[in-house]
């Protein structure tokens, strides 16, 4: 299954001044254990990319290509694209800067249907604690605590 991930630095001004930057790491899940996915990288498309955009960064950190656009007039963003082959189980890492205050979040994805749905995501705006959110995700994903320690 492929899978996308977004890396990606933007200032923008509207709908509200923001400098945000976020790293993508992607992790397949099998047998209790995790392992960092290689992917090709290439550069963001509004064609190939705004909706899986959207959809990965509208809730977790309320950005979406739309906010993108409307900020670019006074703003700026670069964004890479990497493509992985992942399996059935999927945890994305998102190393994120937002306006000088850094955050890590996490999304949780199973294979469900013949497509990845997201079965947990962390947002900006209600985050849990750490040590609680890596529990969450755990049991989510059948693994130890312990295995998510180095994401």
């Amino acid at each position: 299954m492929k899978v996308k991930a977004f890396s990606f630095s933007a200032s923008l001004r509207e709908p509200y001044p923001r400098q945000v930057t976020v790293k993508t790491a992607v992790y397949a899940v099998s047998g209790g254990s995790i392992q960092r996915l290689e992917c090709q990288t290439r550069s963001f498309s509004i064609e190939l990319d705004a909706l899986d955009f959207d959809a990965e960064f509208g809730d977790t950190i309320q950005l979406t290509v739309a906010d993108v656009v409307r900020g670019l007039t006074s703003g700026e963003f670069e964004c890479s694209v990497s493509e992985c082959e992942g399996g059935n189980t999927l945890l994305k890492v998102y190393e994120v800067l937002l306006n000088g205050k850094n955050f890590k979040l996490l999304s949780a994805y199973k294979l469900s249907e013949g497509r990845l749905s997201k079965i947990y995501a962390d947002t900006l705006t209600n985050l849990a604690p750490w040590r609680e959110r890596l529990s969450s995700v755990s049991k989510l994903l059948d693994l130890s605590p312990q295995a998510l320690e180095g994401v």
